[in-house]
């Protein structure tokens, strides 16, 4: 029964049936259970609006944060992208800035070197070589930040005494103490600690130091630098957040620069290693500079699985402490120098004699390829005294000029017009007429990847602008001597002591090919140089050259030798008579061959089988 308000009647009758016409009623109200009643109806509908209420709210909310999160995730790629674009513009502007700083720090380390200059004049020139020297320094350390963010910066670990290293640098900021009248101490903590580090890369992180110390510090003031020894369990708790992975009986390096000059706000200290961040009250001062120096320090330091950190002085000033460690056990073998000797140094100062001379006449020809003309008139104008120079202005004239006249060697830019410079020595080296001639690449691009690309595309050496003349000359000299020895190399391979050695070098695949059709038509007496010409797919005159660059022997001399040394291998390893092996190796007359054998191997063919039967 449900609930609600009922009646309930009752009528009653007697033994006998009679029933009483009297009817008695009784009312019965029965109530509804809580759940139905119509408070818990309200509370219901209020439950369920609130339930829409908040699942709307939770949608409203979650699209709302999705929004806010694509809406910051575009913020920040926004962010890094003009980040990006703004390195890629300082990289482009540095690359760009290598080039004419060719042009002016290569002839100002010429006229440096002359002495006919008055004080005033001279004075002048250190002045511009001065600006220069820092105005390379800057685009080197955009690159260096730009080498680092797209994480291209790698360590070469070597094994150097860290004090003398130190120390050389403090002996070139002596002069600037000196100018500025400013007193600079070096303590020097022990003498001869042997330490393995990356000497370029830290060499930036002192000279960065001491160049902001210098930049800050006023007439009359006072700047130490000092370098110590120590290991990690020396280090105080709190300085070792960031050397935690390293032991407790890890050695490490204190190098600290202390200056007096204003010294760094509190609220700016952790700031000031990001890059191209600079404190705002010193933006508008002559001092001003690019915010880069200590971003550039921290990565080289952080590499060295070391730590930096700044604080003020009492008596005014900033101190940088730099802790990294120096043991060997901390670097991986990859970050190990294991070719230090033969890593490319550029020399950016100006040498004190002029380039030395080889004694050798004026014969090699440089072929140089560089469409800034300025740049080709000038590295022209250098390489003249030495060597005669051909000129091209692009990637395309330069080949059929190498066709033409077969210069020596070739010294090309890479960016270049209709063909760059790794093109043209791609060509260059997969042309079996032009495969032997040398090429060195010189560019502004100065990170590995780059440098990995030029020899890949088959370079023999790379060179980075702003160059030193000097070296430029010297490593083309260096690397025509070596051809020289090569070429002197083929032309002793046909003798005695060659007998049952490989004359053929896997890797250079004309040689590979001239004495396969010699050796494919050995028994032919009409081996001549046409035949071969057609077999190769040069012409006699290319041939010819071809040869002469490689062996020194034209390739009339080449076809004999090569047949004389197969005679004497079948002379040694065959039963053969002395006639049949001349008409094997495609003599038709005996007395001839045996001319050709006496001149080359010294005696006869009989006393040359005789002689190395007895040994």
């Amino acid at each position: 029964m449900g609930p609600g308000k009922y009646v309930f009647e009752v009528k009653a009758s007697n033994n006998d049936g009679i029933w009483n016409d009297k009817i008695r009623t009784l009312s019965i109200i029965v109530h509804p259970p809580y759940w139905m009643t119509w408070y818990a109806y309200l509370f219901y509908a209020f439950s369920f609006f609130g339930i829409c209420f908040l699942v709307m709210y939770y949608i409203i909310k979650k699209k709302n944060l999705e929004q806010a999160l694509v809406y910051e995730h575009l913020k920040q790629q926004q962010a890094e992208e003009f980040h990006q674009t703004k390195m890629r513009m300082f990289t482009n502007f540095s690359h760009e800035l290598r080039t004419p700083l060719t042009l002016i720090i290569s002839p100002l380390q010429e006229l440096l070197r002359r002495n006919e200059f008055n004080t005033g004049i001279r004075n002048k020139l250190d002045l511009i070589y001065n600006n220069s020297q820092r105005l390379l320094l800057l685009v080197n350390q955009l690159m260096d930040l730009r080498k680092n963010q797209a994480g291209k910066m790698q360590l070469k670990i070597a094994k150097d005494d860290i004090c003398s290293f130190v120390m050389e640098i403090y002996c070139a900021f002596n002069q600037i103490a000196s100018g500025k009248e400013i007193r600079f101490r070096y303590e020097g903590g022990e003498v001869g600690i042997v330490a393995w580090f990356d000497k370029s890369l830290f060499e930036k992180v002192v000279f960065n130091l001491l160049s902001n110390a210098f930049k800050y510090t006023q007439a009359g003031g006072e700047i130490v630098l000092s370098v110590a020894k120590l290991k990690l369990k020396d280090v105080p708790a709190g300085q070792r957040k960031e050397l935690e992975s390293l032991s407790e009986d890890t050695e490490l390096v204190h190098l600290f620069v202390s200056d007096t000059g204003k010294g760094i706000p509190e609220e700016e200290m952790k700031n000031i290693f990001a890059p191209f961040y600079q404190i705002e009250d010193r933006k508008a001062k002559d001092v001003a500079g690019t915010g880069i120096g200590l971003s550039l320090t921290q990565s080289i330091v952080r590499l060295h699985h070391g730590t930096i950190r700044v604080e003020n002085n009492a008596r005014g000033g900033a101190t940088f402490h730099v802790l990294f460690p120096i043991d060997r056990r901390v670097y991986t073998e990859e970050e190990i120098d294991r070719e230090a000797a033969d890593r490319v140094v550029m020399d950016v100062i100006p040498s004190t004699t002029a380039p030395e001379v080889f004694g050798l006449e004026k014969k090699y020809t440089v072929l140089l390829v560089e469409d800034n003309e300025e740049v080709r008139s000038y590295v022209r104008e250098c390489l003249d005294p030495h060597f005669f120079v051909l000129e091209a202005d692009n990637g395309e004239t330069a080949f059929e000029i190498v066709l033409d006249k077969y210069p020596d060697i070739v010294v090309s830019d890479i960016m270049m017009p209709r063909k760059d410079g790794l093109e043209l020595c791609t060509l260059i080296k997969e042309d079996l007429r032009t495969g032997h001639i040398p090429v060195i690449l010189m560019t502004a691009r100065s990170m590995v990847m780059h440098i990995k690309e030029g020899f890949s595309a088959g370079a023999d050496d790379y060179i980075v602008k702003p160059f030193n003349m000097d070296v430029l000359i010297y490593r083309i000299r260096n690397i025509l001597a070596s051809r020289e020895k090569l070429r002197s190399l083929y032309g002793k391979k046909f003798s005695p002591e060659a007998i049952g050695v490989e004359i053929v070098s896997g890797t250079d695949r004309f040689t590979q090919k001239f004495f396969e059709v010699i050796e494919r038509n050995i028994a032919n007496p009409e081996l001549n140089i046409d035949l071969i010409c057609r077999e190769v797919g040069l012409s006699r005159t290319n041939l010819y050259r071809k040869l002469k660059a490689i062996t020194e022997l034209s390739p009339v001399e080449l076809i004999r030798n090569k047949r004389l040394e197969v005679a004497a291998r079948l002379l040694l390893e065959s039963d053969y008579s002395v006639s049949e092996i001349s008409t094997c190796v495609g003599f038709n007359s005996h007395a001839y061959f045996t001319q050709c054998f006496k001149s080359v191997y010294g005696c006869s063919p009989t006393e040359f089988l005789m002689e190395h039967k007895k040994e």
